[in-house]
């Protein structure tokens, strides 16, 4: 937890300004803390049995859902009255 604190800490000093994708991809970050525990559990479900190994899984995981959780967060907050929410 004290590294996710530090590294926002770290990254809103360095980082300044930014362009509209990422003011876009900011503004969907407390929708994908939502909607990325559900897509991460189905694709781990999908993948189990696959005969993968773990880093293999970890790495398609990660890889597929991170910008998959990022578009359906801008999908979901376009909805009217998830905007307010999310």
């Amino acid at each position: 937890m004290s590294l996710g604190v530090g590294l926002l800490t770290l990254f809103r000093q360095a980082v300044t300004g930014g362009g509209r994708v990422s003011r876009e991809l900011a503004s969907d970050a407390y929708a994908v803390c939502i909607v990325h525990l559900p897509l991460v559990v189905t694709v781990q479900y999908y993948l189990a049995g696959r005969g993968l190994s773990a880093a293999t899984a970890w790495a398609t995981v990660s890889a597929g859902v991170v910008p998959l959780a990022f578009l359906l967060a801008a999908g979901l907050r376009r909805l009217p009255g998830f905007r307010r929410v999310l």
